[in-house]
């Protein structure tokens, strides 16, 4: 039994995990090696679980019952149990709706029965060989339960009747399969059950090379984006000087003050450091928005979010936005963006637009899988080693040095996102260890303090922190091994470097943790470094500017006209408001009671910051004397806040706050939700 058990288990688990990973392949994603070998960890898993159950039941089965039932219909039916609920009942309840629920359960208590009902047909058997069959059973029952899972979700998440009638007709479509392999062992005989579980086994194995193999080559292939015609303004630019290349670094996630650059007491960016010597740093740099979508959107075009309408959870980049990536593809540049924000950067929300090559694959680990990613969220330690949502920095920087190296002769412009500064700031190696202040908690505090239930005590405000400044240290590392190289071949002179973020991070301040919220500067204040070609314009600039002005400082440099409807100015000194703009959140819902989930508009002058929110109420900083934003001056100083609530309503009329909320596809939902922005 014991040597059944373990034949069953790798048949079942190498070939689920073969016909997966293949699946995976031709849906257009990139592997890698942590994927496969996760894929084969889990499937196999599952596999060895539904043989050891499958023998259990054969212990007690009545002993007229014997073959091919005994042999194949247990197994099939635990296998599909472990398959399908994972995905299926899991993620719908996940969705707490009751009537996905239901479907799930619905569809996956047929796929459990199937097999049972098969055992009626298989009374039409005629093969003398019923483990050989039982086995190649396995092999066909494999790519039926990747495609049920895979309609399944689909009717989870978007109930549709195609995808219902796809279903059914999969299901029916299974019988008949196993019939036909059945009628070909009858007519040609076969091997030796033990002869047929190497040969599936050995091809199994080489299935999941290949597609190894495809799916590294994928993960640094170029993908053909079509472009738009060219913008007016572009159209019109003619000039045979040679552009510098642009390279633009987001770190996701990265407040100002944390950095050493900044003067933090921890060193944790000595490459950023030397880099600023020949660098224009910003210190007063202000991102519009808390979180990715309204952040990226005013780096990579120029306005503001609120005009684009890119504040809601899924709103992306809707097609009338222009990027900096279609105006400098418009002019010949090679345009690439290597994305570890696999959630909010997905291309299928608009990010891609201008770039003819963009990876945005996940990690493709347990941190996409939504039950298993759920049940390792309360243990920290799991969370910080297991689940591991995003590329890594070195993952990044090897698809961006591959791209790099396929020189086209023609000028570059590279957006590179890094992720390791995001929530659960997990970076490898020893670099979590690298400060003072990790701990270890038997039960995550984190939600309980999402839900405002409480409020992180020192020692776990010290443990994130810590493990924040960590992730920072392993970002400013593998940034100068990313530009290491394009100065050993005299590229860095001839590129213009801007490494910057979307927002900031709370880590207790204001009672608050995380981002998406706010409205104060930990989350909208960002470090902005610009290195100009050659090395000119070094120094520190002390003006207030913001992520709307890289699109038009890259534009100034490359020697192209500035367009007219672009919201921000070239660097370093701008003259337009500075302005934040926020959309009610509904995953800040949890902090009704405190206003939080409010939307807002708020501006800079000077020292001063006024915030007004959609009930009307406002609040007034000066940031000087109160960098904490502490105290509210807005009862003490009326005039100034009706002074600067007139300006404010002036920029908000000619930048007003639209978004569109719209539900993307599945695929980008399930993304959203691992990632920890839909709850």
């Amino acid at each position: 039994m014991t040597r059944m058990i373990l034949g069953d288990g790798i048949i079942a688990g190498m070939w689920l995990a073969a016909i997966e990973v293949l699946a995976a392949v031709a849906t257009g994603r990139g592997l890698t090696p942590s994927y496969v070998l996760l894929v084969a960890a889990f499937d196999l898993g599952g596999g060895f679980v539904a043989a050891a159950f499958a023998a259990s039941i054969r212990a007690v089965v009545p002993r007229h019952v014997t073959g091919y039932a005994l042999r194949f219909v247990p197994l099939a039916a635990t296998l599909t149990t472990v398959f399908i609920a994972d995905k299926v009942v899991l993620a719908a309840v996940n969705r707490a709706q009751p009537a996905a629920v239901g479907l799930a359960a619905l569809v996956s208590a047929l796929a459990v029965l199937l097999p049972v009902a098969l055992l009626a047909a298989r009374r039409m058997a005629r093969t003398r060989h019923p483990d050989v069959s039982a086995i190649a059973s396995l092999v066909v029952l494999a790519p039926f339960l990747v495609g049920l899972r895979a309609l399944a979700r689909t009717l989870v998440h978007a109930p549709s009747p195609p995808a219902l009638v796809a279903a059914i007709l999969l299901a029916l479509a299974l019988p008949a399969a196993l019939l036909a392999q059945d009628r070909w062992f009858a007519r040609r005989g076969g091997p030796s059950a033990r002869r047929m579980e190497g040969t599936v086994a050995a091809v199994a194995f080489v299935f999941l090379a290949l597609a190894l193999g495809l799916g590294r080559a994928r993960a640094t292939s170029s993908y053909s984006i079509p472009l738009r015609r060219p913008h007016p303004e572009m159209a019109a630019v003619v000039t045979s000087a040679p552009r510098p290349n642009v390279l633009l670094i987001s770190i996701d996630t990265l407040r100002a003050d944390r950095l050493s650059l900044y003067g933090y007491d921890r060193d944790t960016t000595p490459f950023l450091r030397r880099l600023a010597h020949e660098s224009l740093v910003f210190t007063h740099a202000v991102s519009p928005g808390t979180w990715t979508v309204p952040g990226h959107a005013a780096m990579l075009t120029g306005r503001f979010p609120g005009v684009l309408g890119a504040l809601s959870l899924d709103s992306g980049l809707r097609p009338e936005a222009v990027t900096l990536a279609e105006r400098l593809a418009q002019v010949g540049y090679r345009t690439g963006a290597v994305v570890a924000n696999a959630a909010s950067l997905d291309r299928r929300l608009g990010w891609s637009q201008g770039f003819a090559f963009y990876a945005d694959e996940p990690r493709r680990v347990f941190g996409y899988e939504p039950s298993l990613n759920d049940a390792l969220k309360p243990w920290p330690l799991a969370e910080d080693r297991v689940v591991g949502k995003w590329k890594t920095a070195e993952e990044v920087n090897r698809a961006a040095t591959a791209w790099l190296d396929q020189d086209g002769g023609v000028p570059f412009f590279l957006f590179i996102n890094y992720m390791d500064t995001h929530d659960p700031y997990v970076s490898p190696g020893d670099w979590p260890d690298r400060y003072s202040g990790r701990r270890s908690f038997l039960i995550d505090p984190v939600p309980a303090v999402l839900r405002g239930q409480r409020d992180l005590t020192s020692a776990e405000a010290a443990h994130f922190r810590a493990l924040y400044d960590g992730a920072i240290a392993y970002v400013d590392d593998q940034i100068g091994r990313l530009l290491a190289p394009l100065a050993a071949r005299g590229a860095l002179a001839t590129t213009l470097v801007i490494i910057t973020s979307d927002h900031g991070e709370f880590f207790g301040e204001h009672r608050l943790f995380r981002h998406e919220i706010g409205p104060y500067d930990p989350v909208h204040r960002v470090p902005l470094l610009v290195r100009y070609p050659g090395g000119r314009r070094a120094g520190v600039a002390h003006d207030w500017v913001e992520l709307v002005d890289v699109v038009p400082t890259v534009l100034d440099v490359i020697g192209l006209a500035g367009s007219t409807e672009l919201d921000g100015q070239a660097l370093p000194h701008v003259s337009h408001p500075i302005l934040i703009q926020q959309a009610p959140h509904p995953s800040s819902g949890r902090l009704h009671a405190r206003g939080l989930d409010r939307g807002y508009t708020g501006l800079y002058e000077g020292s001063r910051k006024v915030v007004v929110f959609d009930d009307g109420a406002a609040a007034l900083f000066d940031l000087e004397d109160d960098p904490g934003e502490d105290h509210d001056l807005s009862g003490a100083e009326h005039d100034v806040v009706q002074l600067m609530r007139a300006h404010l309503g002036a920029a908000n009329a000619t930048h007003p706050r639209r978004w569109f909320p719209s539900w993307p596809d599945p695929d980008v939902q399930e993304r959203l939700r691992a990632g920890g922005y839909v709850r």
